[in-house]
């Protein structure tokens, strides 16, 4: 790692780069240890730039979960909130989408980062690390998440719910059955329910935050990292 650090800044200075941006890999993506990377960054005197928080839930052991999310799960059974794991037809993804993008566009005025016709394409190339999990009152879909696999992870990529799924606490039911079926498939230790910041890491959406440890997950920091370069000769790249 160190030598390859060495080769690549040497390379970047000589093409005239200013400085390289690096975005580390949280360490429970990580199947056996792997931070060279991190002590390569201290040693080229980088600076941490940014720093996201990951909510993360430990699969290998009982989570302790929140009386209110409990409450909120009770609730949806009695709005006969019925779960359904792994939906894989494109029709499903096209009613998440719907409920996805209206949630995005009135309260943040933004996108997905994939439209419809990406996930879709996605989900068709890589059927067994994209999966779509749903939530339903009389067929209708009313809260969903769609989750990416990678060993040993189980990363939460989108989470919407309608107004029906939100007054009848379906996204936590939806949740708590999605915790107990992943922690039965042994192969994932974690379950990863992505950042809850904005502004570069600097701004934390509290309520946002306080919903996933109601699950209880804890925090992993995702760093990002920069490092400057020296000017290159005057001679400039052979």
């Amino acid at each position: 790692m160190m030598d390859l650090f060495e080769q690549m800044l040497a390379y970047l200075t000589l093409l005239g780069f200013e400085s390289v941006l690096y975005k580390s890999i949280p360490y429970i993506y990580h199947r056996l240890p792997a931070q060279e990377d991190a002590y390569a960054l201290f040693r080229h005197k980088a600076v941490l730039g940014r720093r996201d928080t990951l909510s993360v839930l430990d699969l290998r052991v009982l989570p302790t979960i929140q009386e209110r999310r409990k409450r909120g799960a009770k609730k949806a059974e009695k709005y006969n909130v019925e779960v359904k794991l792994e939906l894989n037809h494109p029709k499903n993804y096209a009613e998440f989408w719907d409920c996805l993008e209206s949630n995005l566009r009135t309260r943040f005025e933004k996108k997905p980062t994939h439209s419809l016709s990406e996930i879709q394409y996605l989900h068709s190339r890589h059927p067994d690390q994209i999966r779509l999990h749903a939530a339903y009152i009389d067929q209708e879909l009313c809260a969903g998440v769609v989750v990416y696999l990678s060993e040993p992870v189980c990363h939460v990529q989108y989470i919407s719910a309608t107004a029906t799924g939100k007054a009848s606490g379906a996204l936590d039911l939806l949740f708590l059955e999605l915790i107990t079926y992943y922690q039965n498939q042994k192969c994932f230790w974690y379950l990863d329910f992505g950042i809850s910041n904005e502004q570069e890491g600097r701004h934390l959406n509290l309520g946002l935050i306080e919903q996933k440890e109601g699950f209880g997950a804890r925090t992993v920091v995702h760093d990002f990292y920069e490092l400057a370069l020296p000017k290159p000769s005057a001679n400039g790249p052979n």
